[in-house]
C-alpha cells in the first residue's frame, strides 16, 4: 500500500483530486480512479488529474473522468491544475506559461483566484435536426461542436433552472448517433445580450455537474453564432458559479475562479 499527497481543488463547482504524475502513475487504473472519486468511500471528485513536469511547459495534463475513462480535455480541470501548479511553485503567480494536454498546447495565467486558460476548437459547429430526438417543446435548437471534447448544445426557451434535465442528458449522452465516444450535453438559456445560463450533463461523470469548462466554451460559441451582435465576451452563469469566455479572432479563453478545498493523503 502506497501513500501519496494530493490537493482537492474546485473550479466553479467542478471538483478534482490532483497529484504529481510520478506519485499517481501506478494507480491510474479504472478501479483506482473510481475508488478515489467515489463520494461515499473515497475522496469524492468529478475527476482525477495527474500533472507531469515536462521540459518547455509548466506541466503535462493527464485527465481521468470519475468512471475511470481517459478524458481528452477538461477546461475546468485545467484551471484547477493551474491552481495546483502555482501552489506547488511549478509556476509563479502572474506568470504566463504553456502547458500540454492530449488535445495540444494551451496557455495559462493565474491572477489571484482567477485562472485564464486558452482552449482549442477541434471542429466546426453543426446544427442538428432536434425533432428526430423527440425533445420537449422548450428545447428549440440543437448543435454539435467539439471544444477539445464533443458537446451537444441545446437552446432552451424558458426557465431552464426549473427543468428536469437528467433523463434527457442521459439519453443524448448515450445515443447511438454520438457513440463512440459519446457526448456531453449542454442546456443553454439566453438571459441577456452578453449572458447565458448553462446546465451540463457531463460524459464520464454521467450526471449533471455544477460546471463544465469545455461545455461553457461550446455554449458561448453557439450563443455568439446565434446573436444579432458580434459578441467577444460572453458571461456565463452556471449552478457552480460565474465564468467568462473570451472569443477572439484566432483564440478562445476561459476565465473563472479556482480554489483549493483541502490537502490530503491517499492510501491505495
Amino acid at each position: 500500500m502506497t501513500d501519496f499527497q494530493f490537493l482537492k481543488i474546485q473550479a466553479t463547482g467542478n471538483d478534482f483530486v490532483i497529484a504529481d504524475f510520478d506519485d499517481l502513475k501506478n494507480y491510474l487504473t479504472t478501479d483506482h480512479i473510481k475508488q478515489i472519486c467515489n463520494r461515499n468511500f473515497g475522496v469524492g471528485a468529478d475527476g482525477v488529474i495527474a500533472l507531469e513536469k515536462s521540459i518547455g511547459y509548466g506541466f503535462r495534463f493527464h485527465y481521468f473522468n470519475s468512471d475511470g475513462s481517459r478524458g481528452e480535455m477538461c477546461a475546468n480541470g485545467c484551471r484547477a491544475a493551474v491552481r495546483y501548479a502555482v501552489a506547488n511553485k511549478w509556476v509563479a503567480p502572474g506568470e504566463r506559461f504553456r502547458f500540454i494536454a492530449d488535445d495540444g498546447e494551451h496557455s495559462a495565467l493565474a491572477e489571484g483566484q482567477q485562472i485564464r486558460v486558452s482552449l482549442n476548437l477541434s471542429s466546426t459547429m453543426k446544427e442538428l435536426d432536434h425533432s428526430k430526438y423527440k425533445l420537449p417543446s422548450w428545447i428549440t435548437r440543437m448543435f454539435s461542436i467539439n471544444t477539445g471534447v464533443p458537446h451537444l448544445v441545446l437552446i432552451c426557451s424558458e426557465n431552464l433552472a426549473a427543468k428536469e434535465i437528467f433523463e434527457l442528458g442521459k439519453m443524448l449522452r448515450f445515443h447511438k448517433d454520438f457513440t463512440p465516444p459519446g457526448t456531453n450535453v449542454n442546456f443553454v438559456e439566453f438571459i441577456a445580450k452578453d449572458s447565458i445560463f448553462v446546465r451540463t450533463f457531463e460524459r464520464g461523470v454521467d450526471d449533471e455537474t455544477l460546471s463544465c469548462g469545455t461545455g461553457m466554451t461550446a455554449s458561448a460559441i453557439i450563443f455568439r453564432h446565434l446573436s444579432e451582435e458580434l459578441i467577444s465576451n460572453v458571461n456565463i452563469k452556471t449552478p457552480g458559479g460565474l465564468l467568462k469566455v473570451d472569443l477572439q479572432d484566432d483564440s478562445i479563453f476561459l476565465e473563472g475562479p479556482s480554489e483549493i478545498s483541502f490537502e490530503g493523503k491517499i492510501s491505495l
